[in-house]
């Protein structure tokens, strides 16, 4: 395994310098590691920063929380004689404030807070899903890249196969059919260079995309660790996505939002005040001076009670819709853990039955043929048939590496957890 990561590593750097010159655009830097991408995304992504300005709407909503309502300032003149303003007998000023019962603000301001909360954890959740876009992009832009340069390599082995069939047609040791297999099989080859030359264009268009680069710009060479290992029990995985999921925190939170509306509710219950000083200047009366005002809200009258207890029947019934929710999300992501952690440990085992049996033997037998033919020691099918099987052995593998490296982005996702697995 280790001698086909290193030549396929070779190949790469020889062909860097060709690939540089048919590129559709301007020239690229050899490698770009994903670390680097999902800092730039972090910086750039116009979704990552709108998911930040909406932290700071909430933030700046909860400020406004517990606060007082603003006061009233009333200015009276009475008694004005057909509506003349200097004959008014008395002039009034009064301010008004009205009170919540004290605890009304303290749940105000709890409500406030977790809802601070959701915004953080709707932000990372965002970002969670961002980054796990760029890391699935970035696998696939590895798979198209690594099989465009080993389909360079087997460009030079059917240009070769193609020339040998060639120089047994001149000496009648081959058919002409031979030779037109062989050509066949280098333009099916070249096809397949193109095909992928376009897909790796679309995805650097994509990932330019969502690192709000202009479209100018490129990316360069994709690179995965060099040994695909996992071996992260799912009992940690399940553990570990409890406390790092942002939507299940997200959701938990959701059902202590709504109890503290619950408490909202409940103190409908409770009278408001109403508080006012006043200041009168009468000139009948021959009186200049200050009068306090006080009032007080009656909810539990009988004819106002159904308006409260409704409600809080309803807050009731959203706290019961939080909690099911809840269950449903944890279930689902739970689920959704299980289904990446089982298939990543299973294209790991995929990984290493192809690389220690299947890409060898396919090489071999390739080899083999190659030879045999250009001894004249076999027909040209049984050489087709073997870069047939190794071109399939080869796709095979960079296959479910792509795969392999997919379902650890998904898990990432899934657990909410960006660190090291191993």
């Amino acid at each position: 395994m280790r001698y086909a990561v290193c030549f396929i590593l070779f190949l790469l750097v020889v062909t860097v310098a060709c690939r540089a010159q048919d590129s559709l655009l301007i020239p690229e830097p050899q490698v770009v590691p994903l670390e680097d991408l999902i800092t730039e995304a972090l910086a750039r992504n116009p979704v990552v920063l709108g998911s930040i300005e909406k932290i700071s709407i909430v933030l700046a909503r909860e400020r406004q929380a517990g606060v007082l309502d603003p006061p009233q300032l009333t200015y009276i003149r009475n008694e004005m004689p057909e509506f003349r303003w200097p004959d008014a007998h008395s002039t009034e000023w009064e301010l008004m404030q009205m009170v919540k019962f004290p605890s009304k603000y303290s749940t105000e301001n709890r409500i406030g807070e977790i809802q601070s909360e959701h915004s953080h954890h709707e932000a990372q959740e965002t970002v969670n899903e961002v980054l796990f876009e760029i890391r699935q992009m970035y696998a696939e832009l590895w798979y198209v890249q690594q099989r465009s340069v080993l389909l360079h390599e087997n460009l030079r082995i059917t240009e070769r196969l193609k020339d040998v069939a060639a120089a047994r047609y001149q000496v009648g040791a081959a058919t002409r059919n031979d030779m037109l297999m062989a050509e066949m099989l280098r333009t099916t080859t070249l096809n397949l260079m193109i095909e992928l030359r376009q897909a790796e264009l679309g995805l650097k268009s994509r990932l330019a995309a969502i690192l709000d680069r202009q479209q100018k710009d490129t990316l360069g060479y994709a690179v995965v660790p060099e040994e695909p290992t996992f071996n992260v029990l799912l009992e940690s995985v399940l553990s570990l996505t409890m406390a790092t999921r942002p939507v299940l925190i997200h959701d938990s939170l959701g059902i202590l939002e709504q109890e503290e509306m619950l408490t909202s509710a409940s103190q409908g219950y409770l009278p408001d005040l109403r508080l006012g000083v006043s200041y009168m200047d009468s000139d009948d009366e021959m009186f200049n001076g200050w009068s306090v005002t006080a009032g007080i809200t009656l909810p539990f009258f009988p004819w106002t009670l159904g308006k409260t207890a409704g409600g809080v029947e309803e807050a009731e019934h959203r706290v019961n819709l939080a909690r099911e929710s809840y269950a449903s999300t944890r279930n689902n992501v739970i689920a959704e853990v299980r289904a990446s952690w089982f298939e990543t440990t299973g294209r790991l085992t995929q990984l290493k039955n192809i690389a220690s049996s299947m890409l060898p033997a396919a090489e071999q037998a390739l080899k083999s043929s190659l030879s045999l033919y250009q001894n004249g020691e076999t027909e040209y099918l049984m050489v087709h048939q073997a870069y047939t099987s190794f071109l399939e052995a080869q796709t095979e593998y960079f296959l479910t590496r792509m795969e392999f490296e997919k379902s650890i982005a998904k898990l990432r996702f899934t657990t909410g957890y960006n660190g090291d697995f191993q």
